[in-house]
């Protein structure tokens, strides 16, 4: 099984392919994961993105659907994404290093058959929503690649 552990400062996962823009110890690629696309292979079974998506710098106005559109790319078909990210809280505002919260239903743009897909359809990209619930102060995605 092929895993892709996105942003993984030092929460290295053995026998993953682990990626960060820092070297930590184990981080196997160093990437900066706003220049897309990126070089890190495809055919993934699962992409990792704990804490990492409100790390992105809004560089481009539509950098955050690129980021998913990237996981999906990397995913082979029925492979899934689990992003975890803060939600509506004030965690945007207390750290400093996060731009953006999302809400429970952000990831629906991607997902046939919900409202903000149908009326949008921001990207080709279709996920079905496996999980998408808020826990704590975090959001909590899986999307399984369609």
């Amino acid at each position: 099984m092929r895993i892709l552990n996105l942003g993984c400062g030092k929460d290295i996962l053995p026998g993953a392919t682990n990626v960060d823009i820092i070297d930590f110890p184990g981080v196997d690629i160093v990437c900066d994961l706003s220049d897309m696309p990126w070089d890190l292979g495809t055919d993934y079974d699962e992409i990792i993105a704990h804490d990492i998506i409100e790390h992105i710098a809004p560089i481009r106005s539509r950098i955050y659907i690129e980021f998913v559109e990237e996981c999906w790319r990397l995913l082979k078909p029925g492979g899934t994404v689990e992003i975890r990210t803060c939600g509506l809280n004030d965690s945007l505002s207390r750290d400093p290093s996060h731009f953006k919260s999302f809400h429970k239903d952000s990831m629906d743009y991607f997902v046939p058959g919900t409202f903000w897909h149908d009326k949008y359809e921001y990207s080709k990209c279709k996920f079905e929503k496996v999980y998408a619930e808020a826990e704590g102060e975090n959001v909590r995605f899986i999307l399984r690649k369609i």
